[in-house]
């Protein structure tokens, strides 16, 4: 899993999965940065779960489409994405999950949507 920040990266590897995180949702790292981290054959599955809200959902995109063109990452890649009726809660990301809700329910929803 791919997250954008610190923060959510935390909350994801307390739940056990292999985590990275970004700087920020709008960059893409160096392919260099990439091949250390997503080496070909390495990983088949390659989740991005950025906020859910409209940049975040932008964000994950491009970064899916980056690495969906990159020779370096033979996984398969896709976005993880709350659904939007979570925003009127306050919810646009893994850590406001744990935050309102709790870390077993961000783990079935991940379990759930990979």
């Amino acid at each position: 899993i791919i997250t954008k920040s610190y923060k959510d990266w935390r909350v994801i590897k307390n739940l056990g999965y292999n985590v990275i995180w970004l700087q920020n949702e709008g960059m893409i790292p160096s392919k260099e940065t990439w091949i250390d981290r997503i080496k070909i054959g390495k990983y088949s599955k390659v989740y991005i779960f950025f906020d859910s809200d409209e940049p975040g959902l932008k964000a994950a995109l491009n970064v899916k489409n980056y690495l969906d063109t990159s020779y370096f990452c033979s996984a398969t890649v896709k976005t993880l994405n709350l659904p939007i009726s979570y925003l009127k809660l306050n919810i646009k990301d893994p850590a406001n999950i744990v935050e309102v809700k709790n870390s077993h329910y961000l783990k079935l929803f991940i379990d759930d949507s990979i």
